[in-house]
C-alpha cells in the first residue's frame, strides 16, 4: 500500500489535471456566508486548529477555525437565520446534494476513465446524497428549536455530547459517500460497509488518523492567513484551497477503492510508490 503522502501527491496530480472540478469546493465555500461574515466582522488576531475527516466536499472551511461568539447551532443554510432557515433546509440540501452527487461521481470517473459526465452523476446519485445530508437535521433541528426557546445555557452539556456523537459518527461513516458511487449502491449499504471498514480494517484507522493530522497541521497556517487577513484572506483561502480540497477528496476516493474489494480498481499511481 502506498504511504499517505504518496496518496496526497497522487491526489494533487489528478486535481491539477481536472481543475474544473475544483469549482465545486470553491462554490460550496462561498455559500457558507455565515463564516465569511464572521471573519469580516472579526476585529483582532486569531490562531487556531481544527480536526476533520473527508466526510463531504473538502473546502477551505475544513481547515479554518472561524471566530464565533458563544454556543450556537448551525443549520447549514448559508446566510439565513432561523426560523427562515428551517424552511430553506430542503432547498439547500437539494442544491448541495446535486453538487456532491456530480462531484463524487465525477472523481470516481476521472480515476477510472480519465473523463466524466457531471450531469449524469447528478441524476444517478442525488437522492442518496440528499438523504445523507438530511440525516444530521433529524438531530440538529430539535436542538435548534430548544435553543430558540431560550434554553441556550442549559444546552451547553447537550451540545458537547452531540459534538462527541457526531465526531464518532464522522469517523465510522466518512467513507459512505465514496462507497455510494464506487459500488453504485444505496446509502444504507454504503453506510454498513463504511462501518465495517472503520471497525475492522487497520488501514482505515491509519488513513483517518493521518487525514486528521493533515487537517490539524494545515489549519494552523490556514486559520492565521484566512481569519487575520479578513476578506482578502477569505478570497485567498477559498480560491487556494479549492484544488487542495479536490486533491483530498481524490485521494480519499482512491483509498476507499483500494481497501474495499467490491469497488473498482483504478490505474496505478503516477507518483512513485515505496514499499509499505
Amino acid at each position: 500500500m502506498p504511504s499517505f503522502l504518496q496518496r496526497l501527491e497522487d491526489g494533487w496530480h489528478v486535481a491539477v489535471r481536472h481543475l474544473p472540478l475544483a469549482v465545486i469546493p470553491l462554490v460550496v465555500a462561498l455559500f457558507d456566508t455565515d463564516k465569511i461574515r464572521a471573519i469580516a466582522a472579526f476585529d483582532g488576531t486569531q490562531f487556531g486548529f481544527r480536526l476533520g475527516l473527508p466526510t463531504e466536499i473538502v473546502d477551505v472551511w475544513q481547515f479554518v477555525s472561524v471566530p464565533n461568539d458563544g454556543v450556537h447551532v448551525e443549520l447549514g443554510t448559508p446566510g439565513v437565520e432561523p426560523p427562515l432557515a428551517f424552511a430553506l433546509v430542503p432547498v439547500w440540501v437539494a442544491v448541495k446534494a446535486g453538487l456532491m452527487a456530480g462531484y463524487f461521481g465525477s472523481i470516481r470517473d476521472v480515476l477510472g476513465l480519465g473523463t466524466y459526465d457531471f450531469a449524469a452523476n447528478v441524476r444517478s446519485y442525488v437522492v442518496p446524497f440528499a438523504v445523507y445530508l438530511l440525516a444530521p437535521y433529524v438531530v440538529l433541528v430539535p436542538v435548534a428549536a430548544v435553543v430558540l426557546r431560550g434554553g441556550t445555557s442549559a444546552m451547553v452539556p447537550l451540545v458537547i455530547v452531540l459534538l462527541l456523537v457526531f465526531t464518532v459518527l464522522a469517523y465510522l461513516l466518512w467513507a459512505t459517500p465514496y462507497l455510494v458511487v464506487l459500488r453504485d449502491t444505496g446509502l444504507l449499504a454504503a453506510a454498513k460497509r463504511s462501518y465495517a471498514l472503520a471497525t475492522g480494517d487497520a488501514r482505515y484507522v491509519r488513513f483517518s488518523l493521518y487525514f486528521a493530522v493533515l487537517v490539524l497541521v494545515t489549519s494552523a497556517v490556514a486559520t492565521g492567513v484566512v481569519v487575520n487577513l479578513g476578506l482578502a484572506g477569505v478570497v485567498i483561502g477559498v480560491v487556494g484551497f479549492a484544488p487542495f480540497g479536490l486533491a483530498c477528496n481524490v485521494m480519499a476516493m482512491r483509498f476507499v477503492a483500494d481497501v474495499d474489494p467490491q469497488s473498482p480498481s483504478f490505474d496505478p499511481f503516477e507518483v512513485a510508490e515505496s514499499p509499505g
